[in-house]
């Protein structure tokens, strides 16, 4: 076991990414989105199947970018966070 957060960080045990999410409204949506997607899989002309693939990719892409930028973004703010505590920390033992 991790002696500290960071070194659960340096040896991956911490992955935020890899922690489990499970939620049924969210599985409910997915679950709903694959059913849209084979729908229009089966509707769209064979010659216009790589330009739906593209968008579903792209939309993929943008939401991985997202992603990382909440995930960057959350750990800055708790960096700070830390930072503001320390300096409290600091006047209350001065």
């Amino acid at each position: 076991m991790p002696k500290s957060i960071l070194e659960a960080l340096y040896f991956g045990k911490l992955a935020p990414i890899y922690r489990s999410t499970e939620n049924p409204q969210r599985e409910e949506i997915e679950k709903n989105i694959e059913t849209e997607k084979e729908y229009l899989k089966e509707k769209i002309p064979s010659e216009d199947m790589p330009h739906f693939e593209n968008l579903e990719d792209l939309y993929s892409k943008n939401i991985l970018e997202q992603q990382v930028d909440s995930f960057a973004y959350g750990f800055a703010l708790g960096t700070l966070i830390m930072s503001e505590i320390k300096e409290i920390k600091e006047d209350i033992l001065e």
